[in-house]
């Protein structure tokens, strides 16, 4: 299932870790070309300690919040399975030395439009990093 800008809407975020939810901006500034389908797709802003998430190539910090700043763009990654969870994270690291027995699906990743790094929640601290099949990168929108 691809979710297309016309669907719908999400102002929150859940995180499967512990709970922490998130606010979620949204605006007709807020899509993206996505490369490899060439559609229109929404992307969020994460509302972060008065502001916004920014990535940059290798770091992240807050900033006021910019419609017009792709790098406080975030896509949701709908893992709807084993597959597309393999499909989405880092190849670089072993995914068959995970426990898939605790993994329930549904859930999304976010993914910065920016470096393709994943929102990670390890313990109430934010941070974006390679996805990789942590529990600390699993969502639910609200």
């Amino acid at each position: 299932m691809k979710w297309k800008s016309k669907e719908k809407q999400y102002t929150h975020i859940k995180s499967l870790n512990n709970g922490l939810e998130m606010n979620l901006l949204s605006t007709p500034n807020t899509q993206f070309q996505d490369p490899k389908t060439g559609n229109k797709i929404p992307a969020y802003m994460l509302n972060v300690n008065n502001g916004c998430l920014s990535v940059g190539a290798s770091d992240y910090d807050v900033y006021k919040c910019n419609d017009l700043n792709p790098k406080q763009y975030f896509k949701m990654e709908q893992i709807m399975n084993e597959t597309a969870y393999q499909n989405n994270i880092d190849s670089s690291l072993p995914f068959d030395n995970i426990d898939k027995s605790k993994i329930n699906y549904p859930f999304t990743m976010l993914r910065s439009i920016n470096n393709e790094n994943c929102l990670t929640n390890n313990h109430n601290n934010l941070t974006v990093q390679p996805c990789y099949s942590y529990v600390a990168q699993r969502w639910i929108p609200l």
